[in-house]
């Protein structure tokens, strides 16, 4: 089977993680392990990435709410976080008038969090998990601002990248 989405996602990781210097030797890596898809990809990614790189990486099984802390043994938390909920809270926080401190990726205290999918929709991961035989499961919980921008998407096919971009653009001015 031809593997070109995952060989697309992967650099796309890659890029993210080496621009923003998200991973580097001797960090010690928590993935949340919230039983989703997200979670499953982020794992395989992140294998596939740092390979022989002298990392720790450990897994907990918790569901995480954003802005949760943990204990300070980890200097780095992949949280199981895709553009389609990128997007969401930007806009939901655009829409309420709130801060969106957790745009991006975020740190509390000495921790860095990571968004390994951040630049992954929630179609690529479909793809993804097609082409590696992990289970996808849809979500159900959509809200109406997510029913929105799939709507906009089909209208206009860059809308996800493009609230994307905004919203790191607002974050680096500082504006949200």
């Amino acid at each position: 089977m031809n593997k070109k989405i995952s060989r697309i996602i992967e650099k796309r990781v890659r890029k993210e993680i080496r621009i923003n210097k998200l991973i580097s030797k001797n960090d010690t890596i928590l993935i949340i392990d919230d039983g989703s898809y997200k979670f499953k990809i982020s794992q395989k990614l992140l294998k596939n990435i740092v390979q022989d790189m002298p990392v720790t990486i450990e897994i907990k099984k918790t569901k995480y709410i954003l802005g949760d802390n943990f204990d300070s043994k980890w200097n780095k938390i992949i949280i199981p976080w895709n553009l389609d909920d990128e997007n969401e809270y930007f806009l939901t926080s655009v829409f309420k008038n709130e801060n969106s401190k957790y745009s991006g990726h975020f740190k509390i205290k000495n921790m860095q969090f990571i968004k390994l999918l951040i630049n992954i929709s929630k179609e690529e991961s479909k793809e993804y998990c097609e082409e590696n035989d992990i289970k996808y499961e849809n979500e159900v919980n959509s809200s109406d601002i997510s029913k929105y921008i799939d709507l906009m998407q089909k209208k206009h096919p860059e809308t996800k990248f493009c609230l994307l971009k905004s919203s790191h653009d607002l974050k680096i001015k500082k504006i949200i």
